[in-house]
């Protein structure tokens, strides 16, 4: 059987971290001590966001998307979600499901639930943020 030479992805990955290795060398002698501590908190920042942590709901800020003139009442659950991305949705789905009733078996307009729903993802945020 014929050994096959190539390049392993390991060993680039070696190779990249090797250089960006080098090129930090270079640049933090170049920087002041409180710049030489940005740089570290910054990489601690990157390394915290794409690990899966549970986000610490306390400190978490919603990032509030502005509601648009016209909005369906899935639209609207989606827009939410992505506001309030610290939320766990399997906690709140008894109540959104029951909006989301009203609005489909109730005939309920789509303006009164989505003004429900808003409410009531303010209020999972609330208590989230106010638990100790």
């Amino acid at each position: 059987m014929p050994i096959v030479i190539g390049i392993s992805p390991f060993r680039t990955y070696l190779d990249l971290m090797d250089s960006s290795l080098i090129v930090l060398g270079e640049l933090m002698p170049k920087l002041n001590a409180a710049q030489q501590q940005s740089v570290v908190d910054y990489a601690s920042f990157l390394v915290h966001q794409s690990s899966c942590e549970i986000v610490d709901q306390r400190k978490a800020i919603p990032k509030l998307i502005e509601r648009p003139a016209q909005e369906t009442v899935v639209e609207a659950i989606d827009r939410l979600k992505e506001s309030y991305f610290m939320l766990d949705l399997d906690v709140m789905l008894n109540d959104v499901a029951a909006l989301m009733s009203k609005h489909i078996l109730q005939g309920l307009e789509a303006a009164v639930v989505i003004d429900e729903l808003q409410l009531c993802f303010q209020s999972y945020y609330r208590k989230a943020i106010n638990h100790d």
